[in-house]
């Protein structure tokens, strides 16, 4: 069987999530865990933290939530310590594109789901994503 680490941060990426889940189990039989909303939750994902949060923008925000921030990032790591058959990252590449080239590094395969605005963020953004993900959805 193979084990899927699945990471959101945000409630949209909790529902796109779920549905990729939710079809790879009509076609694949995998055991799945990760950072986890309620939809990922109803899909059977098994949590690996706390739920995911209100998305966080600016600074006064990050630094009011970095203890929950720096929780999660934790937890992530610690699962993909554990080395899954692949690393599923959906969204929020702030928080997800440095642990998926950790991930990398450690012979994890890495896919994204919901790709970065590369137009709209600071220039070698598209060389950080390709450092850092095998595949982009």
């Amino acid at each position: 069987m193979k084990r899927i680490l699945v990471s959101v941060q945000e409630a949209s990426a909790d529902r796109l999530a779920a549905d990729l889940v939710t079809a790879l189990r009509t076609r694949v039989d995998v055991e799945v865990e990760g950072l986890a909303g309620p939809a990922m939750l109803a899909a059977g994902v098994r949590p690996i933290s706390a739920p995911p949060m209100d998305p966080v923008m600016g600074l006064v925000e990050v630094v009011r939530h970095l203890g929950v921030i720096r929780k999660r990032r934790r937890a992530l790591l610690e699962a993909v310590a554990r080395k899954p058959d692949l690393l599923v990252v959906v969204d929020s590449a702030d928080f997800h594109l440095p642990v998926a080239a950790i991930a990398r590094r450690m012979g994890v395969p890495t896919l994204g789901y919901v790709g970065p605005q590369l137009w709209a963020w600071r220039p070698g953004r598209a060389r950080t994503v390709a450092a850092s993900l095998d595949h982009l959805l």
